[in-house]
């Protein structure tokens, strides 16, 4: 599966040599390929995921999650259970993964996808922990960031979601929709170019 030469399975649907950063051909350039491993339990089918994540992390984007872990059986003690899901959390987790630096190419952001975060997550801010509700919307708010300055931006558009999301929680106004506005608000600020800003707004 990985060989190289002659080439194996993975760098002819991947298009890129396990474990170096230099191109091969792809089998069939025309289309998405679409593997599925099949077999009885203990044959090998996480092994070989994990090599394919391992021959190729830092190379092209790439994300792995284990459905059985610990984080994806239920909420942490602190998030209500209506508020969490394994799907959520997966989504996360798999972003994360793929936002990760690659050899030659930018960060992969995720602006939708960041804000439908925060819109189920906000779910769970009822009771106003501002320091929970920081960290979580900081993790969130790291999948839209594409430079080497993620951790103070996010910190700041943190900071300006959290002071938001408390005031709705402790006031009279809509939980959800100041999270998800103090969060678009923040996205079209970081935009420099009035042209970005225009096509945020």
């Amino acid at each position: 599966m990985f060989d190289v030469e002659p080439a194996g399975l993975v760098p002819r649907i991947v298009g890129l040599r396990p474990y170096q950063h230099r191109a091969h051909p792809l089998e069939h350039p025309g289309e998405l390929p679409f593997v599925v491993l099949t077999g009885a339990r203990g044959l090998g089918k996480s092994a070989v995921l994990g090599e394919l994540r391992d021959a190729y992390k830092g190379h092209t984007p790439v994300a792995l999650v284990d459905c059985a872990e610990p984080q994806f059986a239920g909420p942490p003690a602190e998030r209500p259970a209506e508020s969490w899901s394994p799907v959520a959390q997966a989504l996360l987790v798999i972003a994360e993964q793929l936002a990760e630096p690659v050899t030659g190419a930018g960060r992969i952001t995720f602006p939708r996808l960041m804000s439908g975060l925060v819109a189920v997550a906000a779910g769970g801010w009822g009771d106003a922990d501002s320091e929970r509700i920081r960290r979580e919307v900081e993790r969130i708010l790291l999948l839209n960031e594409s430079g080497s300055w993620i951790s103070g931006l996010a910190g700041r558009w943190a900071g300006k979601v959290t002071a938001k999301v408390v005031a709705a929680a402790t006031g009279t106004g809509p939980l959800v929709s100041g999270a998800i506005e103090a969060t678009l608000e923040s996205v079209a600020e970081g935009f420099a170019s009035r042209r970005q800003q225009k096509a945020s707004v």
